[in-house]
């Protein structure tokens, strides 16, 4: 195995505890064909065997009743070739009895699967129309994150039992995960999408990209089935906390609070919920009057050009327009944000990357200006810092998710830390010359015991 003990005690995060709970959701979906296999074939036994099939079995609790009040049978509930004699002694209504519940019998034989299976979703609590058999997991990322989480999924489960593995799949959000997978959606397909941190104005419009593909996938249903679970079941992972409207869907928000502030977070937190607002400048040097520099906050150097200089020209525009009563630019916005739950509560959706790109379209020019200035910031801090935080989260819920399958019922487990692929190093001989060609040669005898060796450990597999 590789990382730390399971049995070693230490303290897990609230995030972590979350991805490792999805996984173990997931892991039940896994291994629901192997639990209802077992299932089923405890049915058969007990009911072949001791001969205490389901609807015989009521039947027999009827009689049993009957008896009990005082009711006597003069026939017997039976149909068979070894029952000819009985058969013909006794009306045919009880003949006729004893064969449709022996059909009855026969068709739940027929279905016991699908019985089984809805009643250990309901017991569960899991999705109830999702298809039986087989799971596909679908990767949705940027293209570095989703290849390499594609190819760590299906390592843990390269020696998994046929019916206990995944279907494996990965697509980029803002790409060709449309295009190349929504034809594929069908009930149960398990998708695992990551976002960007659609808070920063750089990266908003793609994370609404994201969202977006993701709700086509959504939104593709069996009409026949009723409710969400007749779609696809998603997790999305990032560090904006917003939850979209996606059917089964389980957001998991990432920690974003042990690094700084960027300069727009700072205008869309201090502007955001004022019906009436002062100008971006005049909130960035009220941020540098509480003691806190520009270089505190990520994207503050880009507003040095404006931020103390012609401050004599700004003192003076303020006197002319008093800072609280500007026109009104973020009253639309603070609407937009504003939405009604089932219940008829009010939900503030802020983080909601659609509000985050209205709010950037109606401020001033200065604050359009740290904005524009400050999206290459936030293209780095997506491709060097949040999609590894993303990738290593991606790794927690799925290695959770091969150690709750890789041990199941009756068979022994597989290492989720090998795969069929051993090590194979082609290399070539270092070339060496003719003068000491003749230390260096190994005697015929010694290559023979080699050679033999060899043969006799190919395929050899050393547990460590």
């Amino acid at each position: 195995e590789f990382g730390i003990s399971l049995k070693e005690e230490k303290s897990l995060t609230l995030t972590n505890s979350e991805l490792v709970q999805q996984g173990q959701l997931w892991a039940a979906h896994v291994n629901e064909p192997w639990t209802i296999t077992i299932a089923v074939g405890c049915y058969i036994i007990v009911s072949v065997g001791f001969g205490l099939p389901i609807c015989s079995l009521f039947l027999m609790g009827i009689i049993s009743l009957l008896h009990i009040s005082g009711v006597n049978t003069v026939g017997t509930f039976v149909f068979g070739v070894q029952h000819i004699q009985t058969m013909r002694s006794q009306h045919f209504l009880w003949t006729l009895v004893g064969l449709i519940v022996q059909i009855l019998d026969a068709l739940v034989f027929v279905y016991l699967a699908k019985i089984f299976t809805w009643i250990y979703r309901w017991a569960t609590g899991r999705p109830m129309w999702a298809r039986h058999g087989k799971r596909t997991v679908v990767i949705v990322d940027v293209p570095w994150v989703h290849q390499l989480v594609n190819q760590f999924v299906s390592k843990l489960f390269s020696q998994s039992y046929s019916f206990v593995s995944l279907d494996v799949h990965s697509a980029n959000g803002l790409d060709h995960f449309v295009h190349r997978y929504t034809h594929r959606v069908v009930r149960g397909v398990l998708i695992a999408i990551g976002r960007p941190d659609g808070r920063l104005v750089g990266l908003a419009k793609s994370e609404s990209a994201v969202l977006l593909a993701g709700k086509q996938a959504a939104f593709i249903r069996n009409p026949l089935y009723d409710g969400a679970s007749s779609g696809p079941e998603f997790v999305t992972i990032g560090h904006n906390p917003f939850k979209p409207a996606m059917g089964l869907v389980n957001h998991i928000s990432l920690n974003s609070g042990i690094r700084g502030k960027f300069a727009d977070e700072i205008l869309y937190e201090q502007l955001y919920s004022l019906p009436y607002t002062t100008s971006s400048t005049h909130i960035l040097r009220s941020i540098s009057k509480n003691g806190r520099s520009p270089t505190d906050i990520y994207g503050m150097h880009f507003a040095e050009t404006f931020l103390f200089t012609e401050l004599d020209t700004d003192i003076e525009a303020q006197s002319i327009n008093p800072p609280h009563e500007t026109i009104p630019v973020f009253n639309i916005t603070a609407k937009m944000a504003i939405m009604q739950s089932p219940k008829g509560k009010k939900i503030h959706n802020r983080d909601d990357p659609a509000v985050r790109m209205a709010f950037s379209s109606r401020l001033d020019a200065d604050g359009r200006d740290v904005e524009t200035m400050s999206i290459k910031l936030h293209q780095f801090y997506e491709h060097r810092v949040a999609s590894l935080e993303r990738f290593v989260a991606f790794c927690v819920m799925f290695h959770s998710l091969a150690i709750h399958c890789n041990r199941p019922w009756f068979c022994f487990g597989w290492n989720i830390a090998r795969s069929q692929s051993n090590l194979r190093v082609a290399t070539t001989a270092s070339p060496i010359t003719a003068d000491n060609s003749s230390s260096q040669m190994t005697s015929t005898g010694v290559l023979k015991i080699a050679r033999l060796l060899h043969s006799k450990l190919r395929g050899f597999e050393v547990k460590f």
